[in-house]
Order: C-alpha cells, then sequence, then structure tokens
C-alpha cells in the first residue's frame, strides 16, 4: 500500500511526524508543507529539533530556514543544533540561522568555537556565511576564519565573511592584496568578487583590481571587471 503524500492541511506535528521515515521525495514535500505553515508551525519545530530522528531534525531546520524572519524565535533552538551528533543537521542548522536573520551578537562566542572544532568541510561552509552575516560582532572569530583560506574549498566564503566582519581592516585589507598578487589565479578571482561585492574602493585593492583585470586567468579578468564596475557605480550614488 503507498503512503499518502504531506498534505499541508496536516498540522505541523503531524507532517513532522512523516519526518522519520519519508521517501527523499516525501520529505522534501513535507518540508515545504511544513514551512507553508509558517511562524504558527515555530514552536512546534523548534521543539523538534531534540528528536532522536536525524531525518526529522534535519527537516525541522530546513523548515525554520524556509519560514525566514518569521522563525527567529527558533534562533536559540537553532544554535544548539550546531552541536548536533550529524553533520547534515549541523550545515542546515547554521543555513537556518543565516534565513532567519536573528540578531545573534549573543551567541557569537559558542558560534566561534563551533566553528573552530568543526571538521567537516560542507559545515564549516555554512558557518562561515553565518559568521559574515553577523558582521563585526563576529570579530572573536578572524583567526579561525584566516585559517580556513588555506583550504581551497573554503577561500571564497572565507574571504568575504572577512570582508563582512571587518571591512575597513587593515589586516584584511592586506589579506585580499596578497590573494589578488599573482592576478592569474582562482585566489585572486575569488578576491576580486569579494572586493566588489563589499565596495571596498581603497586606491590600493582598486589599484591591484586594475592589474588583475588583465590576468590571463579568465575567471580573475572576468571577477576584477565586474568588481571594478560595482566600485565605480557605488562611487556615483
Amino acid at each position: 500500500m503507498q503512503s499518502q503524500p504531506a498534505s499541508r492541511d496536516k498540522t505541523p506535528v503531524d507532517l513532522i511526524a512523516r519526518l522519520a521515515d519519508a521517501s527523499p521525495r516525501e520529505w522534501w514535500q513535507t518540508v515545504g508543507h511544513l514551512a507553508a505553515h509558517g511562524v504558527a508551525a515555530v514552536p512546534d519545530l523548534s521543539a523538534a529539533l531534540s528528536s532522536p530522528h536525524r531525518s526529522v531534525r534535519q527537516g525541522v531546520a530546513q523548515s525554520l530556514g524556509r519560514i525566514g524572519q518569521g522563525a527567529r524565535s527558533a534562533a536559540h533552538a537553532l544554535v544548539q543544533a550546531l552541536f548536533d551528533a550529524d553533520a547534515g543537521v549541523r550545515a542546515d542548522a547554521a543555513w537556518a540561522l543565516v534565513r532567519v536573520s536573528a540578531p545573534l551578537r549573543w551567541a557569537v562566542p559558542i558560534i566561534a568555537g563551533r566553528l573552530a572544532a568543526e571538521e567537516a568541510s560542507a559545515v564549516r561552509r555554512r558557518r562561515l556565511r553565518l559568521a559574515g552575516h553577523i558582521g563585526p560582532p563576529a570579530q572573536p572569530m578572524l583567526g579561525t576564519i584566516l585559517e580556513d583560506l588555506a583550504d581551497e574549498r573554503l577561500a571564497a566564503d572565507a574571504l568575504v565573511a572577512l570582508c563582512m566582519i571587518a571591512p575597513q581592516d587593515a589586516m584584511v585589507h592586506d589579506v585580499l592584496m596578497r590573494s589578488l598578487q599573482p592576478p592569474h589565479t582562482r585566489r585572486a578571482a575569488l578576491a576580486a568578487e569579494a572586493i566588489g561585492r563589499m565596495r571596498l574602493a581603497t586606491p590600493a585593492l582598486r589599484a591591484a583590481l586594475e592589474v588583475a583585470r588583465g590576468s590571463s586567468n579568465r575567471m580573475a579578468r572576468h571577477a576584477a571587471r565586474v568588481a571594478l564596475l560595482r566600485l565605480s557605480r557605488a562611487r556615483l550614488r
């Protein structure tokens, strides 16, 4: 007998229970139906982050992230989920914390500790994005983020996080300058993209971008040209 697909007219508690043994297709459908319940589902979703079933915890984190700012009250539960035994749950909890846009200054020491201890690259990437989202209050994480620059899988998110946390810091500008030299590398492209995204229009960075836009590396050349265009548009505003 085939299971019935999840329906948004079921209660959040009913839908959460389905996550435990749903097929992949039904799981994603259920996540969508839970998110459709919006703010009303947040208390039940928050409580379910402590479920013994990994698929439930991960589906709940996904649902909270999809609800967005209406799920801000779940921030404490999501921060605790950063300690989950499952890497997928930890990654989705970090993603959801960005989506709910809750003020997280209070959680910086906790998140900094978890970022330093995390080994899974996928989770570190999500947490780097979370650190950047927190912005200047996340400065205690700068040391760990600098270490992540050495990992090519994390370098792009690490550079953006540095720019979002300390955009005027001389150390960050030095990191960007060193990343742009030589200008013919993927790292140069990532640095140019971060500079353009954050509109960091210092004379030294602009000059380095001018060099990079003549790079033999197509990715670096394109990123530098886009960054310079963004800086020019920002200056005209």
